[in-house]
């Protein structure tokens, strides 16, 4: 196994770790269940940490706390649930936490000795309510509404269900079989109105449906040429008006003398169920689209040069650089995640995260920063995480923003030492909230 990698289900390949292709070829799948953590390290102290403040009583009785402080580094202003009794996180970095007007929040908590995902519901501050289902009930990649405030949508086998979050009570919409609906990470989306859902079928179709009744379908035949698959982990509504996004890989191992070629991805019509446009040579694994149909999307990390943070129109044009980081500034970065709130067209925000038992003795970027990007080429650190990640997939910061960009929801190792240089793991996974102004 390669010791830099985070996920102990997914193997990065020796082309990869000498920089003879770009990281996002192998972006890490999302675990569909979350794999043992690692034995505990003794808990370490807060410091000048504000008092904490009792928050839920989980099961286990242990209290979580919420520990509200300001970034050492960068003067972020924090909210970090605490919770030793388990490790908590969001839903993955491009499916947002927050629901429609931010008095609501999700996050999966995992208790420990358990895999189980546990849904939870808090407040748009942190703040506890309930927990709502296991994985053994619901599905856990779901997604909230994006007008009612109240409800997000799920699934079960080939139902699909919208869960009204504050009576914790979930409503079947419809059934599907012949062809059913998909087992395995690709999640629900919803389009820029959001009045329209997108599934995966099991005949390797996409189709999106009207809601709340799921009728009006529309079907896009998923071609995929000879030596290549469709990634299907990633699949994804844009978040601008009906588009829909679809990464391609070469198929593994290489015909003998062939050459490797980079990832494409196509841009379909989630309505007409055409080809809009097909992006070559661009993941979209880590990275993230824009309300007004852009994508950010690095090159250069981990392939021998300095590392450029792109933006290109779904068409393909006006591709340009927006940030850029030295490759010499970059060699205790792990890896890197872009997430685009839903309701901002000028800017993004992009993350760093280091590999546990590799970190500097002193604190310089880059590291483990959430950077606010601007697409006229502007930056601003906004905060640390103290993450570094280790044997845990989900101790990556993975920084999931309201729509309007106010709140940012990451996970952080670091316990309560957030901010703080030399951190390896905790032995817990802490959900933070960063405020952004």
């Amino acid at each position: 196994m390669n010791p830099l990698d985070c996920n102990p289900g997914v193997m990065i390949s020796t082309l990869l770790l000498a920089g003879l292709l770009p990281l996002a070829n192998a972006a890490e799948r999302v675990p569909n269940r979350r794999p043992q953590a690692a034995p505990a390290t003794p808990e370490r102290k807060a410091g000048n940490a504000p008092a904490a403040q009792p928050n839920a009583t989980p099961k286990s009785g242990l209290k979580a706390k919420m520990i509200d402080f300001t970034d050492p580094t960068y003067g972020g202003r924090i909210r970090q649930i605490y919770n030793p009794a388990g490790d908590e996180h969001d839903l993955y970095h491009y499916r947002s936490v927050f629901n429609a007007d931010n008095s609501r929040m999700l996050g999966i908590e995992t208790p420990k000795g358990s895999t189980d995902y546990l849904v939870t519901l808090y407040d748009g501050d942190g703040k506890f309510l309930k927990r709502l289902f296991t994985q053994a009930e619901y599905n856990w990649t779901l997604a909230w509404d994006r007008r009612d405030p109240r409800c997000f949508y799920t699934r079960k086998g080939g139902t699909v269900y919208r869960y009204d979050a504050d009576a914790a009570k979930a409503e079947p919409l419809k059934s599907f079989d012949q062809p059913g609906i998909t087992t395995g990470p690709t999640g629900l989306s919803l389009n820029q109105p959001g009045d329209r859902l997108l599934l995966r079928m099991s005949d390797n179709s996409v189709r999106t449906y009207r809601l709340p009744a799921l009728d009006d379908e529309r079907i896009s035949r998923i071609e995929i040429p000879d030596g290549w698959f469709a990634n299907w982990d990633k699949l994804r509504f844009t978040g601008h008006k009906d588009y829909f996004a679809l990464e391609f890989e070469q198929k593994q191992p290489l015909p003998s003398g062939a050459k490797r070629l980079a990832p494409f991805t196509r841009i379909y019509d989630g309505v007409s169920g055409k080809v809009f446009h097909t992006l070559d040579g661009v993941p979209i694994g880590h990275h993230d689209f824009s309300p007004d149909g852009k994508l950010a999307y690095v090159e250069g990390f981990n392939q021998g040069r300095d590392m450029e943070v792109r933006v290109v129109n779904l068409d393909g044009t006006e591709d340009h650089v927006v940030f850029t980081a030295p490759r010499v500034k970059l060699r205790y970065v792990r890896n890197f995640h872009i997430t685009w709130p839903a309701g901002v067209a000028d800017w993004f925000l992009l993350s760093f995260f280091p590999q546990t038992g590799r970190l500097p003795a002193n604190y310089e970027p880059w590291l483990d920063e959430i950077v606010q990007v601007f697409v006229d080429g502007k930056h601003k650190v906004l905060a640390r995480t103290g993450t570094a990640c280790g044997a845990n997939f989900w101790a990556q910061p993975q920084q999931s923003p309201s729509a309007d960009g106010t709140r940012v929801l990451f996970h952080s190792n670091g316990t309560c030492t957030v901010g703080k240089i030399g951190q390896e793991s905790s032995g817990t996974i802490d959900q933070c909230i960063l405020y952004v102004k």
